[in-house]
Protein backbone atom coordinates (compact mmCIF):
# COMPACT_ATOMS: atom_id res chain seq x y z
CA UNK A 1 0.00 0.00 0.00
CA UNK A 2 2.88 2.70 0.90
CA UNK A 3 4.72 2.01 -2.76
CA UNK A 4 1.34 3.09 -4.37
CA UNK A 5 0.92 5.93 -1.95
CA UNK A 6 4.34 7.30 -2.40
CA UNK A 7 3.72 7.55 -5.60
CA UNK A 8 2.29 10.78 -5.07
CA UNK A 9 5.04 12.55 -3.50
CA UNK A 10 7.61 14.81 -5.69
CA UNK A 11 10.40 12.39 -6.17
CA UNK A 12 8.23 9.05 -5.96
CA UNK A 13 9.48 6.15 -4.61
CA UNK A 14 13.40 7.77 -4.77
CA UNK A 15 14.74 8.90 -0.68
CA UNK A 16 18.34 9.24 -1.69
CA UNK A 17 20.29 8.85 1.12
CA UNK A 18 17.57 8.74 3.42
CA UNK A 19 15.57 5.46 3.24
CA UNK A 20 12.44 5.14 5.15
CA UNK A 21 12.74 2.64 7.92
CA UNK A 22 8.77 2.80 9.00
CA UNK A 23 5.76 3.45 7.07
CA UNK A 24 2.04 4.02 9.02
CA UNK A 25 -1.18 4.87 7.31
CA UNK A 26 -4.04 6.62 9.81
CA UNK A 27 -6.88 4.67 11.40
CA UNK A 28 -9.38 6.55 9.03
CA UNK A 29 -7.36 6.26 6.15
CA UNK A 30 -6.78 9.87 5.22
CA UNK A 31 -3.31 10.38 6.03
CA UNK A 32 0.15 8.08 5.90
CA UNK A 33 3.47 9.10 6.90
CA UNK A 34 7.07 7.40 6.66
CA UNK A 35 9.99 7.66 8.99
CA UNK A 36 13.19 7.90 7.52
CA UNK A 37 16.59 7.82 9.04
CA UNK A 38 19.89 9.36 6.92
CA UNK A 39 22.89 6.67 6.70
CA UNK A 40 25.25 9.52 6.90
CA UNK A 41 24.06 11.96 9.72
CA UNK A 42 21.63 9.48 11.42
CA UNK A 43 19.12 11.74 11.73
CA UNK A 44 15.85 10.87 11.45
CA UNK A 45 13.25 12.41 9.39
CA UNK A 46 9.21 12.64 8.86
CA UNK A 47 7.02 12.35 5.97
CA UNK A 48 3.61 13.05 5.86
CA UNK A 49 0.57 13.36 3.38
CA UNK A 50 -3.48 13.68 3.94
CA UNK A 51 -5.78 13.40 1.45
CA UNK A 52 -7.74 16.59 0.60
CA UNK A 53 -11.17 16.78 -0.36
CA UNK A 54 -11.15 14.84 -3.60
CA UNK A 55 -8.72 11.83 -2.15
CA UNK A 56 -5.63 13.83 -3.54
CA UNK A 57 -2.15 12.97 -1.53
CA UNK A 58 -0.83 16.54 -0.09
CA UNK A 59 2.37 17.31 2.09
CA UNK A 60 1.72 18.32 5.37
CA UNK A 61 4.78 17.52 7.11
CA UNK A 62 8.43 16.95 6.30
CA UNK A 63 11.73 17.37 8.81
CA UNK A 64 14.55 15.69 7.84
CA UNK A 65 16.81 16.67 11.20
CA UNK A 66 15.25 14.64 14.12
CA UNK A 67 17.73 13.22 16.39
CA UNK A 68 15.67 11.40 18.60
CA UNK A 69 13.17 8.31 17.53
CA UNK A 70 11.09 8.83 19.84
CA UNK A 71 10.39 12.43 18.85
CA UNK A 72 9.83 11.59 14.89
CA UNK A 73 7.30 8.76 16.78
CA UNK A 74 5.73 12.16 18.37
CA UNK A 75 5.26 14.16 15.11
CA UNK A 76 4.00 11.40 13.11
CA UNK A 77 1.60 10.17 15.81
CA UNK A 78 0.90 14.43 15.72
CA UNK A 79 0.46 13.79 12.07
CA UNK A 80 -1.97 10.80 11.70
CA UNK A 81 -4.53 11.78 14.89
CA UNK A 82 -7.78 10.38 13.65
CA UNK A 83 -10.93 12.35 13.08
CA UNK A 84 -9.11 15.79 11.23
CA UNK A 85 -11.01 16.74 8.08
CA UNK A 86 -9.34 16.49 4.63
CA UNK A 87 -7.67 19.49 3.40
CA UNK A 88 -9.32 22.14 1.04
CA UNK A 89 -8.51 21.74 -2.84
CA UNK A 90 -5.96 24.88 -3.00
CA UNK A 91 -7.73 27.81 -4.44
CA UNK A 92 -6.89 27.93 -8.00
CA UNK A 93 -6.42 24.36 -8.47
CA UNK A 94 -9.18 22.32 -10.51
CA UNK A 95 -10.94 19.46 -8.10
CA UNK A 96 -10.12 16.01 -8.92
CA UNK A 97 -13.22 14.49 -10.96
CA UNK A 98 -14.09 10.92 -9.26
CA UNK A 99 -13.01 8.22 -11.15
CA UNK A 100 -15.97 5.93 -10.05
CA UNK A 101 -18.72 7.90 -10.92
CA UNK A 102 -19.35 7.82 -14.62
CA UNK A 103 -20.82 10.42 -16.56
CA UNK A 104 -23.45 10.57 -18.93
CA UNK A 105 -21.51 8.62 -21.36
CA UNK A 106 -21.81 5.46 -19.01
CA UNK A 107 -18.66 3.11 -19.35
CA UNK A 108 -16.61 0.77 -22.32
CA UNK A 109 -16.71 -2.81 -20.92
CA UNK A 110 -12.77 -2.98 -19.75
CA UNK A 111 -13.76 -0.07 -17.24
CA UNK A 112 -16.72 -1.87 -16.13
CA UNK A 113 -14.92 -4.79 -15.81
CA UNK A 114 -13.22 -3.20 -12.59
CA UNK A 115 -16.30 -3.02 -10.75
CA UNK A 116 -16.74 -6.55 -10.76
CA UNK A 117 -15.28 -8.33 -7.00
CA UNK A 118 -12.24 -10.27 -8.32
CA UNK A 119 -11.26 -6.53 -10.37
CA UNK A 120 -11.18 -4.55 -7.23
CA UNK A 121 -7.69 -4.78 -6.26
CA UNK A 122 -7.11 -3.76 -10.04
CA UNK A 123 -9.62 -0.78 -9.70
CA UNK A 124 -8.00 0.43 -6.58
CA UNK A 125 -4.51 0.92 -8.11
CA UNK A 126 -5.48 2.53 -11.32
CA UNK A 127 -7.55 4.83 -8.48
CA UNK A 128 -4.51 5.26 -6.99
CA UNK A 129 -1.99 6.22 -10.07
CA UNK A 130 -4.72 8.64 -10.86
CA UNK A 131 -4.64 10.52 -8.10
CA UNK A 132 -1.34 10.22 -8.31
CA UNK A 133 -0.94 12.51 -11.11
CA UNK A 134 0.65 16.34 -11.30
CA UNK A 135 -2.37 17.30 -12.97
CA UNK A 136 -4.22 14.90 -15.65
CA UNK A 137 -6.41 16.38 -18.34
CA UNK A 138 -9.60 17.56 -17.56
CA UNK A 139 -11.07 14.58 -19.42
CA UNK A 140 -9.12 11.81 -17.88
CA UNK A 141 -11.29 10.55 -16.10
CA UNK A 142 -14.21 10.34 -18.51
CA UNK A 143 -11.96 8.61 -21.30
CA UNK A 144 -10.65 6.44 -18.81
CA UNK A 145 -14.09 5.30 -18.70
CA UNK A 146 -14.90 5.10 -22.16
CA UNK A 147 -13.30 4.57 -25.66
CA UNK A 148 -9.66 5.88 -24.50
CA UNK A 149 -9.50 3.23 -21.23
CA UNK A 150 -6.27 1.63 -22.96
CA UNK A 151 -4.19 5.05 -23.72
CA UNK A 152 -4.94 6.30 -20.07
CA UNK A 153 -3.97 2.72 -18.86
CA UNK A 154 -0.43 3.27 -20.65
CA UNK A 155 -0.10 6.82 -19.18
CA UNK A 156 -0.99 5.93 -15.87
CA UNK A 157 1.69 2.96 -15.83
CA UNK A 158 4.04 5.69 -17.71
CA UNK A 159 3.40 7.57 -14.22
CA UNK A 160 4.36 4.91 -12.09
CA UNK A 161 7.60 3.83 -14.04
CA UNK A 162 9.16 7.20 -13.92
CA UNK A 163 7.99 8.12 -10.05
CA UNK A 164 9.45 4.55 -9.12
CA UNK A 165 12.54 5.31 -10.68
CA UNK A 166 12.36 8.45 -8.67
CA UNK A 167 11.83 10.86 -11.23
CA UNK A 168 10.22 14.34 -10.61
CA UNK A 169 7.16 14.41 -12.94
CA UNK A 170 5.29 17.34 -14.07
CA UNK A 171 2.57 18.14 -16.19
CA UNK A 172 2.12 22.08 -16.46
CA UNK A 173 1.10 22.06 -20.28
CA UNK A 174 -1.26 20.44 -22.30
CA UNK A 175 1.14 18.64 -24.36
CA UNK A 176 3.26 16.50 -24.38
CA UNK A 177 1.92 14.93 -21.97
CA UNK A 178 5.04 14.68 -19.11
CA UNK A 179 7.96 16.45 -18.31
CA UNK A 180 10.64 14.49 -15.98
CA UNK A 181 13.55 15.32 -14.66
CA UNK A 182 16.41 13.50 -12.83
CA UNK A 183 17.85 14.43 -9.59
CA UNK A 184 20.72 15.38 -11.83
CA UNK A 185 18.94 18.07 -13.84
CA UNK A 186 18.27 15.83 -16.90
CA UNK A 187 15.04 15.93 -18.45
CA UNK A 188 13.20 14.81 -21.41
CA UNK A 189 9.45 15.37 -22.64
CA UNK A 190 7.22 12.36 -23.44
CA UNK A 191 3.99 12.36 -24.84
CA UNK A 192 2.45 8.77 -24.31
CA UNK A 193 0.20 7.02 -26.94
CA UNK A 194 -0.98 3.70 -27.52
CA UNK A 195 -1.47 1.97 -30.99
CA UNK A 196 -4.96 0.50 -30.80
CA UNK A 197 -7.35 -0.95 -33.74
CA UNK A 198 -11.02 1.07 -32.58
CA UNK A 199 -13.70 -0.58 -31.75
CA UNK A 200 -11.67 -3.20 -30.65
CA UNK A 201 -12.42 -4.39 -26.86
CA UNK A 202 -9.92 -6.88 -25.63
CA UNK A 203 -12.14 -8.00 -22.88
CA UNK A 204 -14.56 -9.11 -24.67
CA UNK A 205 -12.36 -12.04 -26.70
CA UNK A 206 -12.43 -14.04 -23.43
CA UNK A 207 -9.45 -16.24 -22.50
CA UNK A 208 -7.42 -17.18 -25.40
CA UNK A 209 -4.03 -18.61 -23.95
CA UNK A 210 -1.15 -17.08 -24.38
CA UNK A 211 -0.89 -14.54 -27.52
CA UNK A 212 0.75 -15.76 -31.06
CA UNK A 213 3.27 -14.62 -32.16
CA UNK A 214 3.23 -14.25 -36.13
CA UNK A 215 5.74 -16.79 -37.75
CA UNK A 216 6.72 -15.26 -40.63
CA UNK A 217 9.26 -12.11 -40.27
CA UNK A 218 7.45 -9.97 -43.43
CA UNK A 219 4.18 -10.30 -41.72
CA UNK A 220 6.11 -8.72 -38.26
CA UNK A 221 7.58 -6.23 -40.32
CA UNK A 222 4.58 -4.95 -42.53
CA UNK A 223 1.73 -6.76 -41.56
CA UNK A 224 -0.92 -5.42 -39.12
CA UNK A 225 0.84 -4.87 -36.16
CA UNK A 226 3.75 -2.25 -38.21
CA UNK A 227 0.91 -0.60 -39.94
CA UNK A 228 -0.93 0.24 -36.76
CA UNK A 229 2.31 1.50 -35.19
CA UNK A 230 3.18 3.65 -38.24
CA UNK A 231 -0.40 5.08 -38.23
CA UNK A 232 -0.19 6.18 -34.96
CA UNK A 233 3.68 7.29 -35.07
CA UNK A 234 3.01 9.25 -38.09
CA UNK A 235 -0.01 10.82 -36.79
CA UNK A 236 2.29 11.87 -33.34
CA UNK A 237 5.02 13.48 -35.48
CA UNK A 238 2.81 15.47 -37.65
CA UNK A 239 1.99 17.55 -34.67
CA UNK A 240 5.36 18.81 -34.77
CA UNK A 241 5.68 18.34 -30.83
CA UNK A 242 9.32 19.05 -31.19
CA UNK A 243 8.67 22.85 -32.89
CA UNK A 244 6.85 24.06 -29.52
CA UNK A 245 8.86 26.74 -27.85
CA UNK A 246 8.73 24.65 -24.33
CA UNK A 247 10.14 21.57 -26.29
CA UNK A 248 12.33 22.95 -28.29
CA UNK A 249 15.41 21.91 -28.01
CA UNK A 250 14.93 19.37 -25.11
CA UNK A 251 14.84 15.55 -25.30
CA UNK A 252 11.20 14.32 -26.65
CA UNK A 253 10.15 10.69 -26.81
CA UNK A 254 7.14 9.24 -27.59
CA UNK A 255 6.16 6.71 -25.57
CA UNK A 256 4.01 3.79 -27.55
CA UNK A 257 2.00 0.92 -26.03
CA UNK A 258 -0.09 -1.81 -28.21
CA UNK A 259 -3.39 -2.55 -27.99
CA UNK A 260 -4.04 -3.48 -31.54
CA UNK A 261 -4.99 -7.11 -30.84
CA UNK A 262 -5.39 -9.31 -27.97
CA UNK A 263 -1.98 -10.05 -26.62
CA UNK A 264 -0.13 -7.99 -29.18
CA UNK A 265 2.13 -6.01 -27.08
CA UNK A 266 3.39 -9.65 -25.76
CA UNK A 267 5.52 -10.31 -29.27
CA UNK A 268 5.33 -6.98 -30.99
CA UNK A 269 7.71 -5.50 -28.00
CA UNK A 270 9.99 -8.23 -28.73
CA UNK A 271 13.53 -7.02 -30.30
CA UNK A 272 13.38 -9.62 -33.02
CA UNK A 273 12.45 -9.12 -36.08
Amino acid sequence: MFDFFALSRFRGLAFGNRPPIGAYVSDDGLAFGVLTRCDRSGFFGVECMRRRTDNVWALTKSDIRLMHHAEAMEMLKRELAPNQSPLPVPSGEPVRPNLAKLGRSGACEAFRLLSSRSHHPAAWALNQLYLAFPRPDNNWASDCQTSNFHTRLWEAYLLACFREQGCMVKQDVVSPDFWIERKNGMGAWIEAVTANDIPYEHVSHGPHGLPKEPPDAVERQTGPAAVRFAKTIRSKLQKNYTDMDHVRGKPFAIGIADFHAHGSMMWTRAKRC
